[in-house]
């Protein structure tokens, strides 16, 4: 009985998380802004180099001030929440 429920409930986990992926376009418009435009290459390496470095002199100071190595990234959401009625 539970390794069945288990099963079924895994199963839908799986499901839902293959149809996110297949939903979420913005790997193919990344793709696709890299092939339209030569220099947008350069300029994504230089955003990843410039936040490896804010990264890292974050870290550095964090530790020396704390003793502790935690990043907090803000996130940004993209689902509208339904407002209470």
């Amino acid at each position: 009985m539970k390794t069945g429920l288990l099963l079924t409930l895994f199963g839908i986990v799986l499901t839902t998380q293959l149809g996110a992926q297949r939903n979420c376009l913005s790997f193919s418009y990344q793709q696709t802004e890299l092939r339209n435009d030569p220099s947008a290459a350069a300029r994504m390496n230089s955003i990843e180099s410039f936040t490896r470095q804010s990264i890292l002199s974050s870290q550095n100071n964090i530790a020396a001030r704390t003793g502790s190595n935690i990043i907090k990234i803000p996130v940004v959401g993209t689902h509208p929440v339904p407002s209470p009625r």
